[in-house]
């Protein structure tokens, strides 16, 4: 995914330190990766994702990303 434009105030609160980011995607899957995939994949339990899972963005090392890369060409 890339940046669409910069970061802004978020408009749900007035909170300076609150900001907005509009992303659109690079590249995408035929197949999305559920939240049920990654959830079930044993090396991924410790991700922000399964923590909190109201997170719309996440910290990921290079292996767990390359993980969920995968995820996406193994049958469901």
């Amino acid at each position: 995914m890339q940046f669409s434009k910069p970061p802004y105030q978020d408009s749900t609160t007035n909170a300076a330190n609150w900001l907005a980011i509009d992303f659109e995607p690079i590249k995408t899957f035929e197949t999305p990766i559920s939240l049920r995939q990654i959830k079930t994949e044993p090396t991924l339990q410790s991700i922000g994702l399964i923590k909190q899972p109201r997170l719309s963005v996440i910290r990921l090392s290079k292996n767990e990303f390359e993980k969920i890369i995968n995820l996406a060409y193994l049958k469901s």
